[in-house]
């Protein structure tokens, strides 16, 4: 979703320890569990977001959740195999994620299934928040701080991977039980530009700031507990009868933007604040379609009462810089959505000094005459 502003001038149960980076042949044999490279769904409408392909330096927590049968019937009579443990890349050989506890393998259970859920990153803050419940994953109280902006988690939770047997997949060329991921945040990006060709005018940005943003809520994957429910998002329509959701939004804070000062040259294209050349951002990566550049990953909210403050400055010839100042206020009609990158196009545009010039008529004096 694009807004623009327009600026006037103003297997067994048992666990092998193995820290070695191959298993032998033995190990192998006892088909270690193993993971496809995760699947990430793209936001649909256009600081790091995960791209398509889930990067091999990137870890996730996953839970396995296993049944005495072929199906999933309900998250209470299921019973946990795998709690939170981290899969890495790799670590077992192969193009692969493993799922480790302490640097022992999980293996394959020689009757019933394993369900699996997970969520990305791997992080701390991640695992204080996150909880596998018979809705799904939950986050209590995540919070999204506004003191590092480079330090924004993409917060990625998994789809059910529902009744599996054995590490098996269809993600070519990787291997492993294929993990869906969707993002649960906003991505807030910003370009600006000069509307038209100014000769003699510079304008230059000198920062954009969101505030009364909330920080903190509660997410709830809010899946029905049954086989084969997948999530209803915004994005993607789910067989579950509710939303995956963001609630008790609180903790209301300013975010700004990073390097976001620049010289709007005339006549040039929009200037992207998150990348180092101002190119509008595209994937990149060792191996391609991973990441993409963002100003911002915020938690979804209604946008009553946000404000975004954009500070500029305006030189003409012959003049010093005037500071300016553009403050737009959101109403309960906006709002950013889960799985959404918002890029909201600032376009400064002036009105040229006109002057409309006239001349007062002579007024004849009186007392003027002169008597000889």
């Amino acid at each position: 979703m694009k807004k623009s502003f327009l600026i006037a001038a103003m297997a067994g149960l048992a666990f092998v320890g193995c820290t070695e980076s191959e298993l032998d042949s033995s190990v192998k044999s006892q088909e270690a569990i193993s993971f496809n490279a995760p699947a990430v769904r793209p936001n649909t409408r256009a600081a790091e977001e995960v791209g398509n392909r889930y990067a091999t330096g990137l870890q996730f927590n996953v839970w396995g959740t296993w049944f005495n049968g072929d199906e999933y019937s309900t998250f209470s009579q299921g019973k946990m195999y795998i709690n939170e443990a981290t899969a890495q890349y790799g670590v077992g050989g192969g193009n692969t994620w493993y799922p480790l506890n302490g640097g022992n393998y999980y293996y394959w259970p020689k009757n019933g299934s394993i369900t699996f859920s997970a969520y990305s990153p791997a992080s701390n803050k991640m695992k204080d928040a996150a909880e596998l419940t018979a809705k799904g994953v939950i986050l209590n109280g995540y919070v999204v701080d506004n003191t590092d902006n480079s330090a924004m988690e993409d917060v990625l939770f998994s789809e059910r991977a529902y009744n599996k047997k054995a590490s098996t997949g269809s993600n070519s060329p990787y291997s492993g039980v294929d993990i869906q991921f969707r993002h649960a945040l906003s991505s807030i990006l910003f370009s600006a530009k000069v509307g038209d060709t100014y000769p003699g005018t510079q304008v230059r940005i000198t920062s954009i700031t969101l505030s009364n943003v909330a920080s903190k809520a509660y997410f709830s994957q809010n899946l029905d507990d049954a086989n084969e429910k997948t999530t209803l998002l915004p994005t993607s329509a789910g067989t579950s009868a509710s939303a995956a959701a963001w609630t008790g939004q609180t903790a209301k804070v300013a975010y700004t933007v990073d390097n976001a000062e620049k010289i709007l040259e005339n006549g040039a294209e929009p200037w992207y604040f998150c990348t180092t050349d101002g190119k509008k951002p595209q994937v990149y990566g060792a191996v391609g379609n991973e990441y993409r550049k963002s100003d911002l990953l915020l938690i979804p909210q209604n946008l009553d009462g946000v404000e975004l403050t954009i500070n500029y400055t305006i030189k003409s010839a012959d003049s010093e810089e005037l500071a300016q100042e553009h403050v737009v206020t959101f109403d309960s009609t906006s709002e950013w959505k889960i799985g959404y990158r918002y890029i909201y196009n600032i376009a400064i545009d002036f009105d040229p000094i006109t002057l409309a010039p006239m001349v007062s008529l002579f007024v004849d004096a009186t007392g003027t005459d002169i008597a000889i």
